[in-house]
């Protein structure tokens, strides 16, 4: 028996419960940390315009959808210059390949390898640069009004929030990638047959397909037949002279034998799984007859 089983893993969420797996993977291995050393005797130039063909081959696959071709071409701009924004280019090409593993993989990286200056920053400025000064003329002095403060409060405020987005966009994907490492153990059951127990691995967002071949329960048939002689048949197949003895799939058998000058025999044997079925068959004399004589 066959059994075909189709799957879509996801990201668990908070309110879900946490599937119990088998174990998590090992961390994933990257192109970028197995690139071959470079020709030691390239200039930086040269080096830099080889990288930058590679990228602008990368980008152009990636624009016709050939998005394998892409990540080769971008890893090999990556080898020979290490410039932080291609491992943007490569996670984007696995997850336009829903190989959201490695596309998350790749991210990481991106976010770990950001310039500080790149990053988003709370704005230390004082208030008193953003605040009008106070104006005076003789005795008279005017105090700021209250717009450059709420200002000066807002444009505070949103880098704050800006900062507070970053830090969770890259929680998230630590969180994502952790939830997406999971292998689980697959038992597939039937009656009459065999469990088949594997371990899978699946990622987010992939669907997962496999087949498992159920094998039938087993028992053994044991046949002897009189005279030894005789022939022995399961179904149409000759199985042996004289007895016959075979470890079967659980089912019902048609068993004949036949010998010459004796009656053909025909029997129904029914083969339970874990047991042994033991069948003697006897086959009886022709009976002569005046006409045979």
């Amino acid at each position: 028996m066959m059994v075909i089983l189709t799957a879509h893993a996801r990201a668990e969420t908070d309110d879900e419960p946490d599937v119990a797996p088998s174990g998590a993977k090992a961390a994933l291995i990257l192109e970028i940390d197995d690139c071959r050393q470079a020709d030691p005797t390239l200039t930086p130039d040269q080096l830099r315009a080889r990288g930058s063909e590679h990228y602008q081959r990368g980008g152009t696959l990636y624009i016709q959808g050939d998005y394998a071709g892409a990540i080769d071409e971008f890893v090999a701009a990556y080898c020979l210059i290490p410039f932080y924004t291609i491992l943007k280019d490569i996670g984007q090409a696995y997850e336009r390949r829903l190989e959201y593993e490695l596309a998350i993989a790749y991210l990481k990286r991106y976010v770990a390898a950001v310039r500080p200056m790149q990053r988003p920053r709370i704005n230390a400025r004082p208030i008193r640069r953003r605040t009008p000064p106070t104006s005076c003329a003789g005795s008279r002095c005017s105090e700021p009004d209250g717009e450059g403060l709420r200002r000066d409060h807002s444009a505070r405020h949103e880098d704050h929030d800006l900062e507070q987005r970053w830090h969770q966009g890259v929680r998230h994907l630590a969180e994502a990638d952790r939830r997406a490492r999971r292998s689980y153990q697959m038992t597939v059951e039937r009656e009459g047959f065999e469990p088949d127990t594997q371990t899978i691995d699946v990622s987010i967002g992939r669907p997962f397909t496999t087949y498992v071949q159920l094998e039938p329960l087993k028992g053994t048939l044991s046949i002897q037949v009189t005279p030894p002689d005789a022939r022995l048949f399961l179904g149409k197949v000759n199985v042996g002279v004289g007895s016959y003895t075979a470890i079967l799939p659980s089912a019902k058998y048609q068993i004949s034998a036949e010998a010459p000058g004796r009656q053909r025999a025909e029997i129904e044997i029914e083969v339970l799984p874990g047991q042994t079925k033991r069948e003697l068959l006897e086959l009886e004399p022709i009976q002569e007859t005046g006409r045979r004589s």
